[in-house]
């Protein structure tokens, strides 16, 4: 149990299954990991403090958090160092991940719009499902075996690779965007505007493809 806590930049919080905090404050530049966020949280604010679980987090403190079933959370803006993971029956909607962050979808676990911006990573891994996901140029979605990626945006710039096995569905390549279906990764119904690229290595499956001017495709 945490009362009153205040850590300050450089400094680290660590909470276990089953503690409890309140009034407990990270500052900027101060470490602190929540292991289970198992209420819905609401919204996330970018850019000013916000309390999760009893934690004040202030704008650019670094964090690790997890969403496990039965919580979810909506706008949940992370900086750099910071990660998100979200577990089976944990759901995640409109989260922002900056250069440096980091989020993992895992099995059972949910993501809708995320937005993964210049240097940062979003994966999806086996049985995890991210819908209407849009990475921004310098940015990186993963889809691994038996994970699903639904409606995704590639915009210029920016990067999806499909593992084997996995599934993306209606993915939107925008000028300079790319796609990498690796062997036995499934591409279906993709839609490559002009500069963007679809590249479906050996063994790999693309189906319903439409190109803009411009839009190319690579089958190796």
């Amino acid at each position: 149990t945490a009362l009153g806590t205040v850590v300050k930049s450089g400094g680290t919080l660590t909470f276990v299954a089953g503690s409890i905090a309140s009034g407990a404050e990270v500052s900027s530049g101060g470490h602190v990991q929540l292991p289970n966020l198992t209420s819905s949280f609401g919204v996330w604010s970018a850019g000013q403090a916000n309390t999760i679980e009893g934690v004040t987090v202030d704008p650019g403190a670094i964090f690790s958090l997890n969403v496990v079933a039965g919580g979810s959370i909506s706008s949940f803006a992370i900086g750099s160092g910071s990660i998100l993971y979200v577990s089976s029956g944990g759901v995640v909607a409109g989260t922002v991940i900056s250069i440096g962050a980091s989020d993992y979808i895992y099995s059972g676990g949910a993501a809708s719009g995320t937005v993964v911006s210049a240097g940062g990573s979003e994966v999806i891994s086996s049985g995890g499902i991210d819908i209407g996901a849009t990475i921004r140029g310098g940015g990186l979605q993963t889809v691994n075996s038996a994970a699903v990626a639904s409606g995704t945006l590639v915009r210029s710039g920016g990067e999806q690779v499909v593992d084997p096995g996995a599934v993306a569905s209606g993915t939107g390549g925008r000028s300079c965007g790319s796609e990498v279906f690796s062997a036995g990764g499934i591409a279906i119904d993709t839609v490559v505007s002009s500069g963007g690229q679809l590249i479906v290595e050996q063994g790999g499956i693309a189906g319903g493809t439409r190109f803009g001017n411009g839009g190319t495709q690579y089958v190796y």
